[in-house]
């Protein structure tokens, strides 16, 4: 796996969406590649700051069910 590979997928490689095959490349190329393991280094640790972050958001209790009703009202439901 190239550099520019790794980054198209690197979100699906965070999710652990890659196949097996796809994953263990991926794995392989971090091995030997500091730059693209610095930036996978850098996005996993932005996304577990936006979700610890977003788990101390105090919602209003009526959130999912607004939410649910303009979808509802935008798709034609």
């Amino acid at each position: 796996m190239t550099c520019d590979e790794l980054l198209a997928r690197l979100d699906d490689f965070l999710d652990r969406h890659l196949s097996p095959q796809e994953l263990e490349a991926a794995e392989r190329h971090l091995d030997v590649c500091v730059s693209c393991l610095e930036k996978v280094r850098f996005e996993r640790a932005l996304l577990n700051g936006i979700r610890s972050r977003l788990r101390r958001i105090s919602l209003p209790p009526d959130l999912l069910t607004l939410i649910r009703l303009r979808l509802s009202l935008a798709c034609g439901d």
